[in-house]
């Protein structure tokens, strides 16, 4: 029998009451607990069609439950027993279509004698009378609560297989493919409410100091979006027009916290308008809320969402969460992934529809911030708190809650926006039209997408959805001729890949091709490792930059920003920032990009020289002649603080003898900076800043000198294009490059050494400068001569790097070290 794992919503806050995403509740807080496994399979012959739970609550300040539970139900297959899952609570009785039924109660199945056999055609009642303390997860997270004046559930258990949590308070099929609809009977002492599912059908004051709360839900669910919760509420009401009339909105509150709840809520009727229009119409009885006193999450109980009390605190700061809970009206209640192992379907959708809302609601650009927010995540995150890099589909138990549900399921869908296009919308309001209040697997969520958009969407879940890891493309070379008053513009695009078993195939990637003044997007295609694309454009194009938008969720993180007036810009996702002292005359364009992966490799480096694995920057677009700027990129190899696990593997020992290294573009050799001061407070912390005085365009890695490391490489899939080799710097030139070179001896050396040039013309020559390791100047010599001695008695025992600066711009370096 297979084994089916229902979904949970997760939406994890930090103890301190800020608000994070999921992977923020980390393995080791919810680590797989084999005492909280299920024993009993999931049934697949046991369909309930309606649950009407008449509940006690009058005596919760003992944290005690009792009543019983109706259930309407068929079997698919002839039957004399049946199954029920109640997991802690005491079993009084069991009446079978209104006769006594024998029953075994061990641990959470319960197993119920009928007596007779009933068909498939069958419709009976199975009635359970219980009573007893519903519990909590062992984790913390998820079952039930008794805190104060506060009663409630959390449908789901982190630590609990499967982790649906119904079983915890009422008897049910708790699996994550049966759903009902359902009716609630709960009596409450007259001081307290009870809020559950649906809507409030009438409330009885029963005379005695007690009262009873009827709802109602019309709409079927499964087990772990049931909800029930008891305290002294008030009800916040109204009624908002939807795309099928009025939509009846209750959020429950005490008194003391309804003011900040409206404050809070204040835009969720936009939420709803901007979600009826991307997915289609909300098909529910209403909008619901309740606060509750649960610091570390929230449950999207279909109808009557468990809301954290201390998020709900008058400002808009936890919108973003409001907005997930809300959708998954859509993704998950509406359209529920069939298996936990699809959670992505859920969670993934329900973390990324909140950026979707930022687009709506603010703008494009507080929805490329969001986005690369949350792709950022992902790249630094993910595989660390997941324990590596891991496909979104099929993933496993552990990891239900895992950042790559959560944060690269969002990243996922985001991308498929790119591949969609102007049907994105459209297929997604068929997919919930298709499979409302039904269950959906990632191989039905292609093929129904192909279907409606036409498009063979097979490459994309292949790569994005059931392997692991990230594309990586970037602008290899390019060249353009002038031809009848147009340019002819031939590109040169590399794929590599991180953490990915193959290339991604069929990949829809802009192009902007731009000069100062103008600029053009075209899109290709691109499948392998190198692709060349031919257009036209109307202008004698200066750079060329790979997906300015960020509509690939590649193994990037980048901006695309104007510089036109002085200041600093913080680059944050891409760990930088410039700092303008003097704008130029017209506005500068540039890419900033922080690559996660491996730069190109020195061909031929200095001994001992490592260079970063785990990424480089690259500054590509126009920069204005007149523009003075500087440059710093951050480096952390800690394990704590936004930052950490950047620079891991550099910086394995410290960060004495960290450099920086620069090359114009993929056709050049890398050399060391000719400028760049490391600033770091502590040298052996791992973690600080490199300036660069000067701003320009090229790529910048980081490196360290350091015998002790072990040579590591990157085995790349692809190796540079060579399809074009005269763009910029011609075929010819980067000959005269590898032939030019210069010596430096004795290397190592005490007192003294001389460099030698002999093998260079000294009119390309500008100058020499000597740099330690933290890129001081030690030092120079202009216009030099072809044999020059340096002194090196007063140095410090340490490595250093010469650079024989040429006037094309271009440095050839050596190492040599001082003892």
């Amino acid at each position: 029998m297979i084994k089916v794992i229902p979904f949970l919503l997760l939406y994890c806050i930090l103890s301190s009451g800020l608000l994070a995403n999921s992977y923020n509740c980390s393995k080791k807080n919810h680590a797989h607990n084999s005492s909280q496994k299920s024993a009993a399979p999931v049934q697949h012959y046991l369909d309930v069609l309606h649950y009407e739970l008449n509940l006690d609550f009058t005596e919760r300040q003992q944290s005690k439950i009792s009543g019983n539970a109706r259930l309407t139900a068929r079997v698919k297959e002839n039957r004399s027993e049946i199954r029920l899952d109640l997991l802690g609570l005491n079993v009084d009785s069991i009446l079978f279509n209104g006769n006594t039924a024998n029953f075994i109660h061990n641990s959470d199945s319960l197993l119920i004698d009928l007596n007779t056999t009933v068909n498939s055609s069958d419709t009976f009642e199975i009635q359970v009378f219980y009573q007893g303390t519903p519990q909590q997860d062992a984790s913390g997270w998820g079952g039930f609560y008794f805190s104060g004046n506060y009663s409630y559930n959390l449908g789901v258990g982190f630590e609990a297989d499967p982790h649906n949590y119904g079983r915890v308070w009422y008897p049910c099929v708790d699996n994550f493919t049966d759903r009902a609809t359902y009716d609630f009977h709960i009596k409450t002492d007259t001081f307290s409410k009870a809020i559950c599912n649906g809507l409030l059908i009438n409330t009885t004051n029963n005379g005695d100091g007690t009262q009873n709360w009827h709802w109602q839900l019309n709409q079927s669910i499964p087990t772990y979006l049931v909800s029930v919760a008891v305290a002294d509420y008030e009800f916040v009401e109204y009624q908002h027009n939807g795309l099928q009339g009025n939509i009846p909105v209750l959020l429950g509150a005490r008194q003391a916290d309804t003011s900040n709840l409206k404050q809070s809520f204040r835009h969720l009727p936009d939420a709803i308008d901007a979600f009826e229009e991307m997915l289609g119409p909300y098909l529910w009885d209403r909008v619901g809320f309740v606060l509750v006193p649960f610091n570390s999450g929230a449950m999207e109980h279909a109808t009557n969402i468990a809301y954290p009390r201390a998020t709900a605190n008058g400002t808009l700061q936890y919108e973003t969460l409001m907005n997930h809970e809300f959708v998954h009206h859509w993704w998950g209640n509406l359209v529920t992934c069939e298996t936990a192992e699809d959670m992505w379907i859920n969670e993934g959708w329900a973390s990324y529809m909140p950026i979707l809302f930022d687009e709506y609601f603010y703008g494009k650009q507080r929805y490329l911030n969001s986005h690369r927010e949350k792709h950022r995540e992902v790249l630094q995150w993910s595989h660390i708190r997941d324990d590596g890099y891991k496909a979104i589909s099929g993933i496993s138990h552990e990891y239900t809650y895992g950042s790559h549900v959560y944060d690269k399921g969002a990243d996922v869908a985001h991308t498929l926006r790119a591949y969609l296009k102007e049907d994105y919308f459209p297929c997604l309001k068929d997919l919930m039209e298709q499979k409302a209040f039904q269950n959906l697997n990632s191989g039905e969520f292609r093929d129904i997408l192909s279907q409606c958009s036409g498009r063979n969407l097979d490459d994309f879940f292949d790569n994005w959805v059931f392997n692991p890891g990230f594309p990586h493309f970037s602008i290899d070379s390019f060249r353009a001729n002038e031809e009848s008053g147009s340019y002819s513009v031939e590109i040169a695009l590399r794929q590599k890949t991180k953490a990915a078993p193959a290339l991604f195939e069929n990949v829809p990637v802009e192009i902007l091709i731009g000069n100062s003044d103008e600029e053009e997007i075209f899109e290709v295609n691109m499948q392998g490792s190198c692709g060349t694309f031919t257009t036209s454009v109307d202008f004698n194009p200066e750079f060329v930059i790979v997906d300015p938008w960020q509509k690939i969720a590649d193994a990037t993180t980048d901006y695309w920003i104007s510089i036109d007036s002085s200041g600093t810009y913080d680059l944050n996702d891409a760990l930088a920032k410039i700092k303008v002292i003097q704008n130029g005359t017209v506005s500068s364009k540039i890419l900033v990009t922080k690559n996660w992966i491996a730069p190109d490799p020195w061909a031929d480096a200095p001994q001992n020289l490592h260079l970063s694995l785990e990424g480089y920057w690259s500054v590509q677009g126009f920069l204005d002649e007149n523009l003075e700027a500087n440059l710093e990129l951050i480096y952390d190899g800690s394990s704590s603080g936004n930052n950490a696990h950047i620079d891991t593997e550099l910086l394995s020992n410290s960060e004495d003898s960290l450099i920086l290294l620069y090359r114009k573009n993929a056709r050049f050799n890398w050399a060391v900076a000719d400028t760049f001061k490391l600033l770091t407070g502590n040298i052996n912390d791992k973690k600080g800043r490199v300036r660069l005085p000067e701003l320009k365009t090229g790529e910048y890695t980081l490196a360290i000198y350091d015998a002790q490391k072990s040579d590591s490489t990157v085995q790349f899939l692809t190796t540079p294009c060579q399809t074009l080799t005269i763009i910029g710097d011609t075929q010819l030139e980067q000959e005269k490059k590898s032939e030019k070179d210069f010596n430096v001896y004795p290397n190592p050396n005490k007192g003294k050494f001389q460099i030698d040039l002999s093998d260079l013309d000294l009119n390309e020559v500008e100058k020499i400068s000597v740099y330690n390791l933290s890129g001081n100047l030690i030092w120079q010599k202009l216009n030099p001569d072809y044999l020059e001695e340096v002194s090196s008695k007063k140095w410090y025992s340490a490595f250093y790097m010469v650079n024989v600066h040429l006037k094309d711009n271009s440095t050839l370096s050596k190492k040599i070290f001082v003892h």
